[in-house]
């Protein structure tokens, strides 16, 4: 009796190929994928992995390639953290590498020129010697508490910690420490000052005594929009439809040190606005404009036509040292008392509020992100609005009794 083949190959059978399983991501590697709920013109998602378990996602993009870049550039970024972190290394050594390889590709001109301030002046002559792998969150606490006895502004101490706290944060995602001692300090109370913005009456009173100066069309734009001292310097003629009495708010003008005035987009997507403009102001910005345009002949070739709304005499950025002496002469002659540029954004807040306007649209002229921030600083002035609200009740409340 003959035996039977034992396989297909012997049958004359073809040989079936094994199917192979698709390979999976290495370890460390990240993912890109796609959401199904969510912003639509960014449905595509990057994530890395943190360690233990936990992931991080990068960002929300429009195509699958911004994800997959982003996605990499996290991951490279991380990598290069660990490659120079070792048991040796300073918090000074770290700092100073994370600045510029990690921090400055990441931000503004102006936020790296103030991080790099801030490593510069205070946090490596501080902490700079310690090894990065020993620094305790009771040293950092010690620290913080010197730089009150320095009389450092409690602004100023937040700052600092913001910039060690991300820096550590980036190190501790690099696997290079297993946590940030900065989660484990207590800030200082935060000091915002006294405001003092304007009232109804006293913004009269400041409108009036403005007539005939310099900066009048400035100051007023400023009181009634609640534009920022930024947004004003760097806002040009093409951002205002006159017809439509709409101005485009979508650039910030800083001066850095080092690099002279920056023109930049703000620093976060509500900024970018558009504000409606009352028919006074459009008037005075029409009025503005045919001065600057008789000003700008006289000038000739000398002229810098940046096409600025507000610039200085020969068309360039404004020094805000002259802002400053005639906001101040124009305080003076209102009988007002002293304030800040600044207050003129909180007058406009707050003079809304008290006529009644929506605090939600107030937060749209003002281009806060998070409606929370209009309400930490305006909602002092709620008070009064609402009791004039129950007030309203009184008529459906009484017509119920009879």
């Amino acid at each position: 009796m003959t035996d039977q083949p034992q396989d297909d190959q012997a049958q004359g059978q073809p040989e079936k190929k094994r199917q192979q399983k698709p390979k999976g991501r290495s370890h460390g590697e990240g993912s890109v994928f796609e959401r199904k709920n969510g912003d639509r013109n960014k449905p595509f998602v990057a994530q890395i992995p943190l360690g233990g378990g936990k992931k991080k996602i990068v960002g929300y993009y429009a195509t699958k390639q911004e994800a997959v870049t982003a996605k990499n550039k996290a991951l490279h970024e991380i990598e290069q953290i660990k490659r120079v972190g070792n048991t040796r290394q300073k918090v000074g050594e770290y700092l100073e590498y994370w600045l510029e390889n990690i921090h400055r590709i990441s931000v503004r001109l102006s936020s790296y020129v103030q991080t790099r301030n801030i490593i510069k002046h205070h946090l490596i002559p501080a902490l700079g010697e310690i090894p990065i792998q020993k620094l305790t969150a009771r040293e950092v606490q010690q620290f913080y508490g010197k730089l009150q006895e320095e009389h450092l502004s409690s602004q100023r101490i937040r700052s600092v910690h913001i910039a060690l706290h991300k820096a550590l944060k980036d190190a501790v995602q690099a696997d290079l420490l297993r946590d940030n001692v900065c989660d484990r300090v207590t800030l200082p109370r935060l000091d915002t000052g006294e405001r003092h913005p304007l009232t109804q009456t006293q913004a009269q009173q400041f409108i009036q005594a403005a007539k005939g100066n310099p900066w009048e069309t400035l100051l007023i734009v400023a009181l009634t929009t609640g534009l920022r001292r930024g947004e004003l310097r760097a806002l040009r003629w093409q951002d205002i439809d006159l017809e439509k009495r709409i101005v485009h708010i979508h650039r910030s003008a800083i001066s850095v040190n080092g690099y002279g005035v920056v023109d930049s987009e703000p620093k976060t997507h509500k900024s970018k606005r558009n504000i409606v403009l009352h028919a006074f102001v459009i008037e005075m910005l029409k009025n503005h404009r045919r001065v600057q345009l008789e000003q700008r002949l006289k000038k000739g070739a000398t002229w810098k036509d940046l096409d600025l709304v507000f610039p200085n005499r020969v068309g360039d950025y404004f020094c805000k040292d002259s802002l400053y002496r005639n906001f101040a002469r124009i305080l003076r002659k209102a009988g007002l008392p002293p304030m800040h540029i600044h207050d003129l954004r909180h007058s406009a807040a707050t003079i809304l509020l008290a006529m009644g306007v929506n605090i939600r649209v107030v937060q749209e002229i003002l281009g806060h992100s998070n409606i929370s921030t209009t309400l930490g600083i305006y909602g002092h002035v709620l008070p009064g609005m609402q009791e004039e609200a129950m007030k309203k009740w009184g008529k459906i409340l009484g017509e119920q009794q009879q």
